[in-house]
């Protein structure tokens, strides 16, 4: 039996799903021209569409495979197992196409953008220019995980190049370089000091991760203008309840980990991304409401458990 004719397959149903993998992709190709670290949530997507395709299967096959015959056996008849290992390909084949849309939707919306980079740049730049900047600011001698450009001493090369840029007529009698190629090699430039840095300082390169993590889900404010106990209490206040709260949830819906992860994907985006960039309590604000749905999960957890043991 094949997979388009498998008893109850909805065409239209996997057609609604293409599309949806469609638009999915085209957004992230829309979200990274914005901003180019949300290239990342690529991976947190496909995985949790990965998960839930495998979930679906597990959920079909457990209603239609007959149960184990009286006489000991643990599987069905021959031809429920056939059935079900056609529906175990008929998922996998889902989740490739599904996979596969995004990718190309993915690709065909970053493709002006990249066309555009090559003509100005003349070489292929996938996201922007400005990976370097954040990359240095983030991992260089005067870093402290938080914003602090003001503080930075950036090479002299970078500031020749930045010259050029800003077309001073000094810099521009010193080199024949276009201001496209002064903006790549300034880009590399800043690149290349923050990667031999931190190959250097290792030690020092996991503390500043350490420290930006910290920053980004501390209870109490960084900012130095908000010290005041009041500051204090409103934030440690409204924040600490509601992430206890979301581990409860975390552990105590533990047999639910897929959609527990759905939750979760945001916050574990941030994380991932701050840890590398400088952190920030406002870079975890997108996170808090999902968190806040799984402290809801967990303040309603306890009562209903009662409930179902009386």
């Amino acid at each position: 039996m094949g997979c388009d004719q498998s008893e109850g397959e909805d065409r239209s149903a996997a057609a609604q799903g293409l599309w949806a993998a469609f638009w999915l992709g085209l957004t992230l190709a829309f979200a990274v021209m914005v901003k180019a670290s949300l290239a990342l949530l690529g991976a947190f997507i496909a995985g949790f569409l990965l998960i839930r395709l495998r979930k679906s299967n597990k959920t079909t096959m457990a209603s239609r495979v007959p149960p184990p015959n009286l006489f000991g056996g643990e599987a069905g008849p021959p031809q429920a197992q056939h059935e079900s290992g056609t529906r175990r390909n008929c998922s996998r084949q889902r989740t490739f196409y599904a996979l596969s849309v995004i990718a190309l939707a993915f690709f065909l919306g970053m493709a002006p953008w990249w066309v555009r980079n090559h003509s100005v740049f003349g070489e292929f730049v996938p996201w922007s220019t400005m990976g370097g900047f954040t990359l240095y600011e983030s991992f260089s001698e005067q870093a402290d995980g938080g914003p602090n450009n003001d503080k930075i001493v950036f090479p002299k090369t970078w500031l020749f190049y930045l010259r050029v840029l800003n077309h001073e007529a000094e810099a521009l009698r010193l080199t024949k370089i276009d201001a496209g190629e002064a903006e790549r090699l300034a880009d590399q430039e800043l690149k290349d000091q923050a990667s031999a840095w931190m190959r250097a300082n290792p030690g020092r390169c996991a503390a500043l991760v350490m420290r930006k993590l910290e920053r980004t889900w501390t209870p109490l404010p960084n900012w130095l203008g908000a010290q005041a106990w009041h500051y204090k209490l409103a934030s440690a206040g409204t924040y600490i309840p509601v992430i206890a709260l979301m581990l409860y949830a975390v552990w105590a819906y533990r047999h639910r980990w897929r959609d527990v992860y759905l939750l979760l994907v945001p916050a574990l985006y941030i994380a991932c991304l701050h840890s590398i960039f400088m952190g920030s309590i406002r870079y975890r604000l997108p996170a808090m409401p999902c968190l806040m749905i799984l402290a809801a999960a967990g303040l309603v957890r306890r009562p209903h458990a009662r409930r179902t043991s009386a």
